[in-house]
């Protein structure tokens, strides 16, 4: 018996039902004793929908490869490919190349979602102008004058021969990367669409700590060897560098054969003749004067190596993005929802 109920008028509450079917019936009883009993009455209990999210990724390590599911089911993801961390609509984010960034999670029986869902996001979205990572070229080639990757303005361009494609360099990058091998002045560059906002990204690897002269990559507002430059490098004193002007400032600290993915941004509309830089996702620098004057817009990047000391230097993953297009949604953080 589930309860009863003696007096007029007569009802009964049935709390913390557990989800299911059930059959009821109710007996009465008169003054003298005699009862009788319903017929049967069957019922289904539904639970509500949790208000609880299933997963909740808020994106705001801003370090590491564990995007965390602030949920209470622990869905946490794993950054692949060289996702980054970024400055958000709500504190942190997560930066995605459009190409092949990812964050997976594991299969859970919580996503066994049966009834209606919804997902919601703040995003931004970015244009990918130019990308190149090396992976269409026949190993061992020299890269000047070879056309691969997709949006740039024309072929790599080689003042000294010396950068070939090497597959699947030791370090862990995996496929192909771009390997320079020789000890004097190295020019390596390449056109893309002329940008006045944009970051560009590349993955560098070197193998001494001591080059006597510039190691890294610079972007350019005309073909090398011009001015209006913005500069990362692996610098002599076993730091990656920026260069303010013509003063050099460390980033962080570097190890001999270990890839760095690095980012410059520059934005001419804002910080008219300035650019930051940062490395592996982290903290960016304060924003640098251009070395050689100020830029109306950049539109080469130059694989710089001018060392004579003996060395070996990769790049690899090279990609170039606006974030101003004209395009209504670029640069401009938008809140997505979808129901289902």
């Amino acid at each position: 018996m589930l309860g009863e109920d003696t007096s007029s008028p007569y009802s009964f509450t049935w709390n913390n039902v557990t989800a299911g079917s059930y059959s009821l019936t109710a007996k009465a009883t008169g003054d003298l004793g005699a009862t009788t009993t319903s017929s049967v009455v069957s019922i289904t209990v539904n639970l509500p929908a949790s208000s609880e999210p299933v997963a909740h990724w808020r994106f705001d390590e801003g370090s590491g490869l564990t995007a965390t599911d602030s949920s209470a089911n622990g869905n946490n993801g794993t950054l692949r490919n060289g996702a980054t961390w970024g400055a958000g609509q709500i504190l942190g984010s997560l930066s995605l190349d459009g190409q092949d960034d990812r964050v997976d999670v594991a299969s859970s029986s919580t996503f066994n979602i049966s009834g209606d869902i919804s997902i919601a996001a703040w995003i931004k979205r970015a244009k990918i102008t130019a990308v190149d990572n090396f992976d269409s070229y026949s190993t061992g080639s020299a890269l000047g004058s070879l056309n691969r990757g997709s949006g740039w303005s024309g072929s790599w361009t080689a003042d000294i021969s010396g950068k070939t494609v090497e597959t699947s360099p030791s370090g862990g990058q995996g496929g192909d990367a771009a390997r320079q091998l020789t000890t004097s002045e190295n020019y390596l560059y390449r056109q893309f669409p002329a940008l006045t906002v944009g970051i560009v990204s590349w993955k560098m690897r070197l193998s001494i700590t001591n080059p006597n002269d510039f190691m890294g990559v610079v972007l350019r507002k005309a073909a090398p060897p011009g001015n209006g430059a913005m500069y990362v490098r692996f610098g002599p004193s076993g730091n990656i560098e920026i260069a303010d002007g013509d003063t050099y400032i460390p980033i962080q600290a570097y190890s001999v054969d270990t890839w760095y993915q690095c980012e410059i941004e520059f934005d001419n509309v804002n910080q008219a003749g300035k650019y930051r830089a940062r490395v592996d996702g982290g903290t960016w620098t304060s924003w640098v004067t251009v070395n050689g004057g100020s830029y109306t817009s950049v539109s080469y990047l130059d694989l710089d190596t001018s060392a004579s000391n003996a060395h070996t230097i990769w790049y690899d993953d090279i990609k170039v993005s606006s974030n101003l297009d004209g395009h209504p949604a670029e640069n401009r953080w938008e809140r997505l929802g979808l129901f289902a």
